[in-house]
């Protein structure tokens, strides 16, 4: 799903028949060319995207074994405030099964 920020308007939205991951929708439906000079700020499910998206922002991940810096730490958080309205979108989709039901 791609929602503005500003407005909190859906924008496109890709679906698929059964349980298919976001990421792999991602990869399959959308034509990047289209959407390349979009700021992408997905969560951690999106591991990867930098290869295939140069404006992404997702979650740094804690090193094995070790801990994230407090730099790292308040770049996690304010990714997460960006993105809850993203969150809710999502929720307002899933409650009302706007996505779910034939009509």
């Amino acid at each position: 799903m791609v929602i503005c920020l500003v407005t909190l308007t859906i924008i496109c939205l890709a679906q698929e028949k059964g349980r298919v991951h976001d990421f792999q929708l991602y990869k399959d439906d959308i034509d990047d060319r289209l959407w390349k000079d979009i700021l992408l700020k997905g969560d951690s499910g999106y591991q990867g995207i930098e290869g295939l998206h140069a404006k992404s922002k997702i979650p740094i991940k804690k090193p094995k074994g070790g801990e994230l810096l407090e730099l790292e730490k308040a770049y996690n958080r304010r990714l997460a405030r960006e993105r809850v309205a993203i969150e809710h979108d999502n929720r307002t989709i899933k409650t009302f099964r706007i996505l779910k039901d034939k009509y």
